[in-house]
């Protein structure tokens, strides 16, 4: 699938997924595809992912950022025969990648659906996802570990999927630009970049106001689905990062999609400060201290699944590159406000 194989073959290597994602994140970052055609995850399997050289490619990379698509080709009855090993083969490939220097933030992709079933020598859409597909969520799950749902991107798109399997062109771009994946993609380009923030970023004297406009507008689909309005008043005249301030706001805007649906979002700008106060369900008391902690999940988070710790622990990093303070305050069942106290 990342190798691009639904795709006429003089245009992989420009036109497959991790290619048109490269395109998206831009020059600030290096996308490697370490992916291999038909590999699967269990060791015992027809092509073991972890015996092959892109493997071995893929750690060499060390990656601050990894995205990890496996679990089709398991869904064929030659390799799902092996389905009791796939849980602890899938757990080493993490942990190979966890235990790299670079402590990359590690993603998983829901496999896409295969519109196949009942055939002894290909990919069974049965098993990919009623047996295949469920192991991986689990895994996410205990190792709170974000994922990308390719299969519900796909499911009513079959024409994208020529041969049942792989993706076309179109499919490929789709993929890319997967609209619950574009604030994935940010966070990922962020992450990627803050070991590097001191000479990426481009301070500029702008308006507050106008980027904590333009970071809801970016959101304005996902806050509507929600239910969420938003109030700004104030304004203020700084030079700092811009993009990276408005990057920071849309990490509170897509927390609150997800745990505060039908709150009410007040932005409040003043000459060194803004605030941003929700009147959702709040933080416990316990919590709040560990909030911007690297991979820290709370209550809500749990509850809700697919939290990672990265949302807030990104924006307080991003932050302090920039000079800018940033705190929380809460009670619980009444309000949650975020404080950027700038320089």
């Amino acid at each position: 699938i990342s190798q691009g194989i639904g795709i006429p073959e003089k245009q992989r290597e420009k036109l497959c997924y991790p290619a048109q994602l490269a395109d998206i994140l831009g020059d600030s970052c290096t996308i490697k595809n370490c992916s291999l055609r038909g590999s699967n995850v269990t060791n015992k399997g027809f092509r073991p992912y972890m015996k092959q050289k892109c493997y071995a490619q893929a750690l060499d990379f060390k990656p601050d950022v990894v995205i990890i698509l496996l679990g089709a080709n398991d869904g064929n009855p030659r390799n799902w025969v092996y389905k009791e090993d796939f849980e602890r083969d899938y757990n080493a490939i993490i942990d190979s990648f966890a235990s790299l220097d670079s402590k990359p933030e590690i993603i998983l992709g829901i496999p896409l659906p295969c519109f196949r079933v009942d055939d002894p020598k290909s990919i069974d859409g049965n098993i990919l996802r009623k047996e295949v597909t469920p192991i991986i969520e689990k895994i996410a799950k205990k190792r709170k570990l974000r994922t990308i749902d390719f299969y519900s991107l796909f499911i009513d798109k079959q024409t994208l999927l020529p041969d049942c399997v792989h993706p076309n062109v179109q499919g490929a771009k789709l993929m890319a630009e997967f609209k619950k994946a574009d604030n994935l993609a940010e966070s990922v380009l962020y992450h990627a970049r803050l070991r590097s923030m001191e000479k990426d970023t481009a301070l500029t004297r702008e308006s507050v106001r106008k980027t904590a406009d333009n970071a809801v507008k970016s959101q304005a689909e996902l806050l509507v689905a929600a239910g969420i309005s938003v109030n700004i008043d104030g304004d203020a005249m700084i030079s700092t990062d811009h993009k990276s301030l408005a990057f920071s706001i849309k990490q509170l805007l897509v927390n609150c999609a997800k745990y505060c649906r039908g709150c009410k979002i007040q932005i409040d700008i003043s000459d060194r400060c803004l605030t941003l106060t929700d009147d959702g369900r709040g933080i416990p008391s316990h919590e709040l201290p560990c909030i911007f902690n690297r991979s820290f999940v709370g209550s809500a988070g749990r509850k809700a699944g697919g939290g990672t710790g990265m949302g807030l622990y990104l924006v307080k990093e991003t932050c302090e590159r920039l000079g800018i303070e940033v705190s929380a305050q809460s009670e619980p069942d009444r309000f949650t406000r975020f404080i950027f106290k700038f320089p």
